[in-house]
């Protein structure tokens, strides 16, 4: 009885004991924990402040990089024609490779005394129709006379002079002054209709007679021929450039350094008041500068934003530091699961999820050893991807290991539940058909994963064409064994490479001969 007591009280206060000091280490974590929380939110915030920032700014860089590039068509040609204009421009395939711009054009500078020649020029070109505007007169006229595409709202921007317009004109005399891009302010763009309107900007860089000096401001206005410059939508420029957690955050950009319903140029939340105290509590204000124009931004996070950030975290660790045999038992739980998934992944390619070369041949193995008694075939395909190599040349790993994903899901989709395909290596994958009837399934098989492959893949962006090169191994006829069976079918490969690659080869001995 005494011994039962001295056991049951010894537990008793051993227990009593955790617990106030599970307890005590509970509160201690829950508050510690509560400060940090708030901490990671404001870092987390920061964080994605200067993210969304830095996406406006890339952006504007990248599209400032094309500007350049059909900058350099015109230093590069004596003249260029309209249709040379359109078929350069047509080859950067705007629409898909820059989201959010509206077109690209030339405008070219008319002093007044040669304002008539140069309608009756570009009438004489299949334009009647063609005039300059806003009309007035004036000692010099600018004209865009390129547009592309050169189609629905850009069609109103023909003949319009952007150099009598004031905040065009300023861009536009910087951009000369200085010989470099110069963006504009916000402006209501002509291609603008009563509905759905957006703020518009504009960019440019400045064009001068070919071999005359630029090195003075005087040279540059006096050899100035026009400009190459880049429409935006201010609403179509921002679509997609802050991807997947766009809605985590209400972003508003204002033109200059003033906050206004003036200088408004973007609102990703339209529900937001602007009228609210610019010095609340989550505000983050920025000033920015856009090529040579200052930009203000202004950001605030939204519900969507709180839910990314685990802010339940200091309930969880009361609640986990209350409940310790729950915690005993999720460990348990991880050093099972932690078991099963290290043989798993010791049997599969950790970057396609497919079996890799041991479990391989393993099915291979088990698989003739069935043939063996059920006198049926089977067949193995080899498979290299051709011209992969140049796709981490020049997209890098990421793109080249996202396209090894995309070509394994491929190959899957070609092949039946009872099929295995595993990656053996690099851009190696090969397959074990269990069950044919003749060698034609297997060509045929062979064949439906080298067109497969040929198909383009649409990778980050990028439109990716690679294809393949097969060798095919018979059992029994191409070898009784997995190493003999592997290497014909390599072998064949070999000649489905050397023979014009895309293509498919089924093993003969010849050859061996090399």
């Amino acid at each position: 009885m005494i011994a039962s007591f001295k056991i049951y009280s010894k537990s008793f206060f051993l227990s009593l004991l955790i617990l106030i000091s599970c307890l005590t280490i509970t509160y201690i974590a829950f508050y510690s924990t509560q400060a940090a929380t708030e901490k990671n939110v404001q870092i987390y915030f920061d964080f994605r402040v200067r993210e969304a920032i830095k996406r406006i700014e890339n952006r504007v860089a990248f599209y400032k990089e094309s500007l350049r590039g059909i900058g350099g068509l015109f230093k590069a040609s004596a003249s260029v024609s309209r249709d040379q204009f359109k078929r350069y421009t047509s080859s950067l395939n705007l629409e898909e490779h820059f989201p959010g711009i509206q077109g690209v054009g030339f405008s070219i500078l008319i002093p007044s005394v040669s304002k008539n020649n140069h309608i009756d020029t570009i009438r004489r070109e299949g334009f009647p129709d063609y005039s300059i505007y806003p009309e007035g007169k004036r000692e010099v006229y600018s004209s865009i006379i390129y547009l592309e595409p050169f189609s629905g709202r850009n069609l109103w921007a023909f003949g319009y002079d952007m150099f009598s317009e004031e905040v065009r004109n300023r861009a536009m005399q910087n951009a000369i002054d200085n010989d470099k891009i110069s963006l504009s302010g916000k402006v209501r763009l002509v291609q603008e209709s009563e509905t759905n309107e957006q703020a518009g900007f504009l960019m440019y860089l400045p064009i001068y007679e070919r071999d005359k000096p630029q090195t003075l401001i005087t040279e540059r206005r006096e050899n100035i021929v026009g400009w190459v410059y880049s429409v935006f939508r201010m609403n179509d420029f921002m679509k997609g450039v802050h991807g997947e957690y766009a809605n985590d955050l209400d972003i508003d950009i204002f033109d200059g350094d003033a906050i206004s319903y003036q200088t408004l140029m973007f609102d990703s939340n339209k529900s937001l008041s602007l009228g609210e105290p610019l010095d609340s509590e989550g505000y983050k204000i920025y000033p920015i500068t856009v090529v040579d124009h200052a930009w203000t931004v202004r950001i605030r996070p939204l519900p969507t934003f709180h839910s990314r950030i685990d802010t339940d975290r200091p309930i969880m660790v009361a609640l986990i530091g209350s409940a310790a045999s729950l915690a005993l038992t999720l460990i348990v739980w991880l050093l099972l699961t932690g078991r099963s998934r290290a043989l798993h992944d010791s049997l599969h390619d950790s970057l396609t999820g497919l079996p890799n070369r041991k479990l391989f041949i393993e099915r291979l193995q088990q698989a003739l050893l069935i043939k063996s008694r059920e006198k049926r075939s089977l067949a193995i395909l080899f498979i290299d991807l051709d011209k992969f190599k140049p796709v981490n040349d020049s997209f890098g790993h990421i793109v080249g290991d996202l396209t090894l994903s995309a070509v394994a899901q491929r190959i899957k989709g070609c092949l039946r539940k009872s099929d295995t395909v595993a990656r053996i290596g690099g851009d190696e994958f090969i397959v074990l058909l269990p069950t044919i009837r003749t060698e034609q399934d297997a060509s045929e098989v062979s064949k439906k994963i080298c067109h497969a492959l040929s198909m383009p893949f649409e990778v980050a962006k990028q439109s990716l064409s690679i294809s393949s090169s097969i060798g095919v191994a018979i059992h029994p006829e191409h070898g009784s064994d997995e190493t003999t069976l592997i290497k014909n079918a390599d072998t064949a490969m070999y000649y489905a490479k050397t023979s014009g690659r895309n293509n498919v080869k089924i093993y003969k001995p010849s050859m061996n001969i090399r």
